[in-house]
């Protein structure tokens, strides 16, 4: 079941739009690099991109690198990274946010969608506990959303439930 958007759905799609339409991404000229621990973080040059590492006890290079945090775009694909440290986080907490961005991942995988004219967009009917239903559209002009399909987000599982298709996708 679908519900109407609520006041704070409609305040959150409008604030995501806004943040993914006028944020700039950096080009990412960087490299995954591992820890001895296992941990995963990307690592950049440092063009005034964020907070400032100098990786001074590896014996390499000890120009100032970045560590990007935070959900970024590398290589056409959306990562959270670790807001304090940068360490990537294969298996992030399912807001509306991260599902959004893990979907989009997913569906690219699976190429759906990718031949829509106007990108696509991602809009939150329902959020609860145990569930949250996004969905995936365009919007043609302010307030005419043209919706392609519904899914029903699992966060324990984390599964996203198409309304039309028969096939769970997991997210992670």
């Amino acid at each position: 079941m679908i519900r109407k958007t609520s006041g704070k759905s409609s305040v959150f799609l409008f604030t995501v739009i806004l943040s993914l339409t006028f944020h700039s991404f950096p080009a990412q000229a960087g490299q995954w690099i591992q820890e001895d621990g296992g941990d995963w973080y990307y690592e950049m040059e440092n063009e005034g991109t964020g907070d400032v590492l100098v990786r001074e006890d590896s014996g390499q290079d000890t120009r100032e690198t970045a560590v990007l945090k935070g959900w970024n775009q590398i290589d056409g694909r959306w990562y959270c990274l670790d807001a304090q440290t940068g360490v990537w986080i294969p298996r992030p907490v399912l807001t509306a946010e991260a599902a959004s961005y893990l979907l989009d991942n997913k569906l690219k995988d699976l190429g759906l969608y990718q031949d829509e004219e106007e990108e696509l967009e991602f809009k939150v009917d329902y959020e609860d506990g145990s569930q949250l239903i996004l969905s995936v559209g365009y919007e043609e002009k302010p307030g005419l959303f043209h919706r392609l399909n519904s899914y029903e987000i699992d966060r324990k599982k984390g599964t996203a439930e198409p309304v039309v298709g028969k096939e769970a996708i997991s997210l992670w």
